[in-house]
Parts: structure tokens; sequence; C-alpha cells
């Protein structure tokens, strides 16, 4: 059976009116993956698709940041599962004229 494929951009925007939200659904996205998903025969395993990309920023690169916690908590999951991918918004912001964006799939 094929994965859809899709990528969840996973952010924390700063200052935005639901930015606790977006705090608890990066969190609760990485948990699940980091837990995985049992197949058929019943063991647990790390799904392919939707691919995560976490956008790295000067509120969880830890330095002491608010959300550093759920950095910590990728890091976790890359150690186990290879996944997630990081985004540097820094970077992003020095190479495209101050913006940072997904590089493809659907943003949440």
């Amino acid at each position: 059976m094929q994965s859809p494929f899709g990528t969840i951009y996973l952010e924390v925007e700063e200052g935005h009116p639901y930015e606790e939200e977006m705090a608890l659904i990066c969190e609760e996205m990485i948990r699940q993956r980091l837990q995985g998903m049992k197949n058929y025969k019943g063991q647990e395993i790390g799904e392919a698709f939707p691919k995560l990309v976490y956008v790295l920023d000067e509120h969880n690169c830890l330095e002491g940041g608010k959300y550093d916690y759920i950095t910590k908590l990728a890091a976790e999951c890359t150690a186990k599962r290879l996944v997630p991918d990081y985004q540097s918004a820094k970077i992003m912001r020095q190479n495209y004229e101050g913006n940072y964006f997904p590089p493809m799939g659907y943003n949440i």
C-alpha cells in the first residue's frame, strides 16, 4: 500500500495568537513519531510519511529558549527514527531576504 507523500512543517512562531497551540502540535507530532506505529504484525515501526520538518529558531535552538524542550524531544526522535528533518530559520532569513518557508508539502 502506498503512503501519501506529504510534509508537515513543525514551527512555533513567537507572538502568533496560537503560539502555545503550535508548540503542543509540534510536541505531539514528534512524540507520535518517536513512539512509532504498529505494522500488520503488531511491531512498532517508524513511518516514512508524512515527512516532518522541524524549524529551529532563536526560541528553540538549545540556548535557553522557551521551546528548547521540543528541540530535545526532536533530537531524541532523530536518534531513534532518523526524523524529523531540521531547517534553520536564521539561515533561511539570511538567504531569502528575511523570509523562511517550508521546503514542500502542507504547513501547519
